[in-house]
């Protein structure tokens, strides 16, 4: 940071803690301790600002090359090796994984945080292609049974890791995890045939939905994130239960909800979502029940008059949206 920027900031800073100070919003003792601690944070990050960064890079790139390499090498001897081991040796990947993420700092919006989510991020994902080797080699499972078991198990144990670290990504795992579980549930009851085709969606939707409840609720954090990873299931799952002829109203309502909840929350992270839904379920949608050569276009010009309008009318009433 260079020292006409950092006296800048400390000049805005004076500013407003000399109109704090005579709103008796705080006190004079307390602004001087401010400006200290400010003078004192501005210096070291000059001193040090790079190196977190460059640390947090390396750290990425070596576990890249740690990743690749352990692909490669598994890859090369992977059919030679007995269940047994094969079995081993992804377990001790997800330990190794596992262990490193804790050896780490937990402090959430550092950069050994960020290194801590990861390494836990992606001990979840090697332990869904353990349960998956295990369903297959060991149960004899097949197709929905498998993902059942990986998912379940996966959900399990990101929801732990949530529990442990309040991180997005964490919570992002555990969400993914919990939507797959329901497709894979509702997968393995479902019918043979085209009226089941879209079952498995109803469980990402009614996920999606039920963290968009919470979100609305306030009962789950960081808000925005949380409204945010709802309304993309919600979109998801509108966007596969469509392929069911039953589900395209499904599909039609879902997105439609979603734009309504963004209007009313003037959110444009959730007009955003449900837009991307919009542009995929309408011209299905529209085909479907209106066939002919002009129901796609006409689909995308009102799909996309309705959002210009919703835009202006989020944009008329703010866009911050939920904190």
């Amino acid at each position: 940071m260079s020292t006409d920027h950092a006296v800048r900031q400390l000049d805005d800073l004076d500013e407003h803690l000399e109109r704090w100070v005579e709103h008796g919003l705080i006190s004079p003792a307390q602004a001087s301790q401010i400006v200290a601690d400010e003078q004192a944070a501005l210096a070291a990050g000059g001193r040090t600002g790079r190196a977190p960064m460059l640390t947090e890079a390396l750290g990425y790139v070596g576990g890249v090359l740690v990743v690749v390499a352990g692909l490669l090498l598994t890859a090369q001897l992977w059919a030679d090796l007995a269940l047994w081991a094969r079995l081993g040796l992804t377990a001790a990947a997800a330990g190794l994984l596992l262990g490193l993420g804790a050896a780490l700092p937990v402090g959430l919006g550092t950069a050994a945080g960020r290194l801590h989510s990861a390494a836990w991020g992606l001990s979840a994902a090697t332990v869904a292609f353990l349960l998956g080797l295990f369903a297959v080699e060991v149960l004899d499972t097949r197709d929905a049974d498998t993902a059942l078991v990986v998912a379940t198990g996966v959900t399990a144990y990101s929801a732990v890791l949530w529990w442990l670290l309040r991180s997005p990504l964490q919570q992002a795992v555990a969400f993914v995890g919990l939507a797959a579980t329901g497709a894979a549930a509702l997968a393995r009851v479902a019918p043979s045939g085209p009226s089941g085709d879209g079952l498995p969606a109803l469980g990402i939707l009614a996920v999606g939905a039920g963290w968009l409840y919470l979100g609305v609720r306030d009962m789950l954090a960081p808000r925005r994130f949380v409204l945010v990873l709802g309304a993309v299931g919600v979109a998801l799952g509108a966007a596969t239960v469509q392929m069911a002829d039953w589900g395209r109203v499904v599909a039609l309502v879902a997105v439609l909800a979603l734009v309504g909840l963004a209007l009313r929350m003037a959110d444009l992270a959730l007009l955003a979502v449900g837009a991307v839904g919009m542009f995929i379920v309408f011209p299905g949608v529209l085909m479907s029940w209106f066939p002919g050569a002009v129901a796609a276009p006409l689909a995308l010009l009102l799909a996309g008059t309705l959002l210009v309008l919703a835009a202006l009318r989020t944009l008329r009433h703010g866009t911050a949206g939920p904190g």
